[in-house]
């Protein structure tokens, strides 16, 4: 039918099949397409430099067993050549990289779909599959161009409630401070508290408090309280300071923490006591006893089982201590010569105790008063047995523990076996428990614990599985996550992994006991627990108060738990481990933001989300530690229940001008303070202005892209501070004009900035008026707390730095008031030359002359804003500044 057979086009050249993920293909074996007539280069020919250069494979890592096994030689590592390397030759695994590639990209997705969803990973792929929910790691802050300014903190906090930066040193407290802040009483405590020593650290956590009540959901830097916490020299004893943010990991982060728990409790019972007193905020030293010192060397510190009996020379290590770090270790203890101080804080968290301690050679038995302000949980040695002991067994064991250690006896002239016991007197209101978990004993007793609830409840489950297959119901369906065999009953394989009809329901083997204990909404915790102190002093649980009928109960405590906090170690980034804190906030935090209801929350640096009940007792104690447990009395005593808030900073902190100068008449004066009809009230305006120094220069790093990015942020302090009045008779005469002193090394005083000069922070040398932090901030804080108006040019840098929380009412800040969406921001001194034909910032900066600026400039945007003229006059300083290229011109140049 046709004259000519079917014409088909040319077979295309075939190439041999490669994967996309095989890492040894060769892609030059694929030809280019031909070009067209008209061109005569590719276009990848003109790819840049940086994407045609070679690659090389990065290096891997050097494993753990040859670091730990290293021995430095000058700088020179030697090690022992595990599995017989052949010299200069790297073993690359490309396999286990590939895998661990797959794992990484596709476990972001699934770690924090759930509670415990994250926590049942396969064997092959639990040395990268990340079992940690995202709400529990670690998040850095990366920094822009801008600073802090570009990151957007409102992605991490959904909440009202204000989180912490972890930018700075020693920041791992984060965790801590969220506790002690939503421990009610304890918060309305620090936050009456007043004293005028130095480094207070109730003082700073009152600060730190007041900004986080009034943040409105931004987060806070704790920068003034590790400031003074780093210059308490028995912080830095205790191993409670680091000069870097990531150096924790190095060390026992569960051990760190409680150690830092109970040095806070301590330092703010004592400074609270001193305060009670009336003193002059300087403590003093309590006289030592020989026998305190022996037997305190268990109370300061969580240590393994094999370290918990001390020997003689340790306890002669101690005795060489100074009085003030003796009293810190001992936990405050004293005599019964010298009773035990009481404060608020005692008061709320205190046990007052009976150490009774009996010599076991000449039976000689003293009694000594104490007052610890936590309890340590306190294990069986054997910890691994297969005896099921309940959560409130143990705290009343370690409420009232029994022990036997060296300690100095006074009759024998030397250091003998003691039998120490205590006896409770009284119940606290807020119980503070330190878990240990800092060592593999106490982490297999939880463990234990965890498995026999485990198999309890499953027995239970198995139980009633087996009495409804009496009743002939069955099971007709899978159960929820297991899919049924298509196969069904002609199914041949013995080892199907599918669900078949009648037989027994699968459980994954790999999943964690927590987790599954969280899954069947069980704990080895309780929220709730009841205590009982009997006439003898010790505690009883409520099942054994119903054995104990003969005894005669003094007191009975009902407590709820109110807040966790965990360690957080990420198995696939051991650097990165973190503390996290769960909190349940109570109704009158809530009653702030709306209504008033109790609801559980996790406190991941600036990082906060709601969580549901359950999980604050879920412990995976395989990336998820408890370190500190803390119960609430469901009743308190009328005193604390009449505890309220009363702001105790008062005009008075403008009536004594303190100077930290050596010489009496080296400082000249450039401020005239308020008088009595000056005093401020609410409106009124304040032009202020603050210098800073460096304290740690920023840290950068060249991207492949050719853009700098910032690492690390530089670590400022406050230098300067100035307050000018912006009204009345004496407007634009400053009133506050303080130099901050400080202990730490200054790196940069920026003085073209600043215009601090080297001498001018140091009271040997300074001719200024010199000051500490403390002092200003507290003038600072009531004109805050007094309701002015702040006057200034980018005071949100300022108060930054300061540490100090200005609602957004109070603040009038010229840097926003001259600036029109989508431009730039315009510098004061060219503001000043525009608006004001004023030219300041010559050779250095003045807070002074800045401070006056922007009051001016803020009088002239009013004149403006009555005259309707703030765009016009904004658009046409723009087309100047653009002209100008934004750099005022000299003197005798015209605009």
């Amino acid at each position: 039918m046709y004259s000519r057979d079917t014409e088909f086009p040319h077979p295309l050249p075939t190439f041999p099949h490669m994967r996309i993920d095989d890492p040894m293909a060769n892609y030059a074996m694929i030809p280019l397409p031909h070009l067209p007539p008209d061109q005569t280069q590719y276009v990848s020919d003109n790819w840049p430099q940086r994407f045609s250069r070679y690659y090389y494979r990065p290096v891997p890592d050097i494993e753990d067993a040859i670091l730990q096994s290293m021995k430095m030689v000058g700088t020179i590592g030697y090690a022992r050549n595990i599995d017989n390397k052949k010299r200069n030759v790297i073993h690359y695994n490309l396999k286990k990289q590939s895998d661990k590639d797959n794992v990484d990209r596709g476990s972001s997705a699934t770690a924090g779909s759930g509670m415990a969803g994250g926590g049942g990973g396969g064997e092959t792929n639990s040395t990268y599959n990340s079992s940690v929910p995202k709400r529990y790691k670690k998040n850095d802050i990366k920094l822009g161009k801008l600073g802090v300014d570009d990151f957007d903190f409102d992605n991490f906090n959904k909440t009202s409630f204000c989180g912490l930066e972890a930018s700075l040193p020693n920041s791992y407290c984060n965790a801590m401070l969220q506790i002690l802040y939503f421990t009610e009483k304890l918060r309305v405590i620090l936050l009456n508290h007043f004293c005028t020593r130095e480094s207070c650290l109730a003082c700073e956590l009152s600060y730190l408090f007041h900004m986080l009540d009034i943040g409105q959901g931004m987060p806070c830097q704790p920068a003034n309280f590790l400031r003074a916490l780093r210059t308490i020299p028995e912080a830095s004893a205790l191993g409670l300071i680091f000069t870097e943010a990531n150096t924790i990991t190095r060390s026992s982060v569960p051990r760190i923490i409680q150690s830092w728990n109970r040095f806070i409790l301590q330092q703010i019972h004592q400074q609270c006591t001193d305060t009670k007193q009336g003193g002059d905020g300087r403590s003093s030293s309590p006289s030592p006893t020989g026998l305190k010192l022996g037997t305190s060397l268990l109370d300061w510190s969580r240590s393994s089982p094999s370290k918990r009996t001390p020997d003689p020379a340790a306890i002669a290590e101690i005795e060489s201590i100074s009085k003030d770090m003796a009293e810190v270790l001992s936990g405050g203890q004293k005599t019964v010569e010298s009773p035990v101080d009481d404060s608020p804080v005692a008061q709320l968290m205190g046990m007052k105790q009976d150490k009774i301690t009996t010599c076991s050679k000449c039976q000689t038995k003293t009694v000594t008063d104490n007052l610890p302000l936590l309890c340590n949980l306190i294990y069986p040695e054997q910890s691994t047995l297969k005896q099921k002991i309940s959560f409130a067994e143990i705290l009343c064991s370690s409420l009232c523990p029994e022990q036997v250690t060296q300690a100095w006896c006074e009759k024998c002239r030397k250091y003998q076996p003691t039998t120490q016991s205590r006896r409770l007197c009284s119940l606290p209101y807020t119980l503070s428990l330190n878990a240990g978990m800092d060592n593999p004993a106490d982490i297999a007793f939880w463990n234990t614990q965890m498995h026999l609830i485990y198999e309890e409840e499953d027995g239970k489950e198995k139980g009633e599985d087996a009495s409804k297959q009496d009743k002939g119901k069955t099971q007709d369906g899978p159960p929820q996550g297991q899919k049924a065999c298509r196969y069904a009953e002609g199914c041949t394989r013995s080892d199907c992994k599918f669900w078949h009809k009648g037989q027994q329901l699968l459980k994954d083997p790999d999943l964690d006991v927590g987790d599954k204990l969280a899954g069947i909404h069980k704990s080895w915790v309780p929220f709730e627990v009841e205590l009982h102190l009997a006439s003898n002093g010790l505690v009883y649980t409520s099942k054994d108060r119903e054995k104990n009928t003969d005894l005669e109960w003094v007191q009975t405590t009902r407590y709820e738990l109110y807040a966790v906090c965990t360690n957080i170690m990420d198995p696939v980034n051991p650097d990165t481990t973190n503390l996290v804190s769960l909190v349940k906030v109570g109704p009158s935090y809530h009653a702030r933001i709306g209504s008033p209801v109790s609801q559980w929350y996790i406190f991941n640096d600036f990082t906060i989300n709601p969580i549901p009940d359950q999980e604050a007792v879920w412990f995976n104690l395989k990336w998820k530690v408890p370190c500190v447990l803390c119960f609430t009395a469901t009743q308190y005593c009328q005193p604390l229940e009449l505890l309220r808030y009363k702001n105790p900073i008062t005009v008075d902190v403008f009536s004594e001008d303190k100077t930290l100068l050596q010489k009496a008449g080296g400082k000249r004066i450039t401020f005239t303070p308020l008088s009595n009809e000056e005093l401020p009230r609410k409106g009124d305006l304040v032009a202020i202005d603050a210098e800073f120094v460096t304290l740690n220069q920023e840290e950068s790093e060249l991207r492949s892209d050719g853009k700098v990015s910032t690492v690390k942020a530089a670590h400022m302090s406050v230098a300067r501070i100035t307050c000018v009045r912006g009204q009345g008779r004496r407007e634009g005469i400053p009133f506050i004009d303080d130099y901050i002193s400080t202990q730490e090394q200054v790196v940069d005083y920026l003085t073209k900035f600043s215009g601090i000069k080297p001498g001018d922070l140091d009271a040997n040398f300074s001719s200024k008026h010199l000051g500490t932090l403390k002092s200003t901030y507290q003038k600072l804080r009531f004109l805050v707390d007094t309701g002015v108006i702040f006057i200034g040019h980018g005071l949100k840098n300022d108060f930054r730095v300061i540490n100090v929380v200005v609602p957004s009412d109070q603040i009038r800040d010229t840097l926003y008031l001259y600036h029109l969406p989508h431009h730039r921001y315009v510098s004061l001194k060219f503001l000043a030359w525009y608006f004001l034909e004023a030219t300041i910032q010559g050779v250095t900066h003045d807070s002074i002359e800045d401070a006056v600026t922007s009051l001016r400039l803020y009088k002239k945007y009013l004149e403006m804003k009555r005259d309707n003229k703030v765009v016009e006059n904004l658009t046409k300083m723009y087309d100047v500044g653009k002209e100008l290229n934004w750099k005022v011109p000299e003197p005798h140049q015209d605009m």
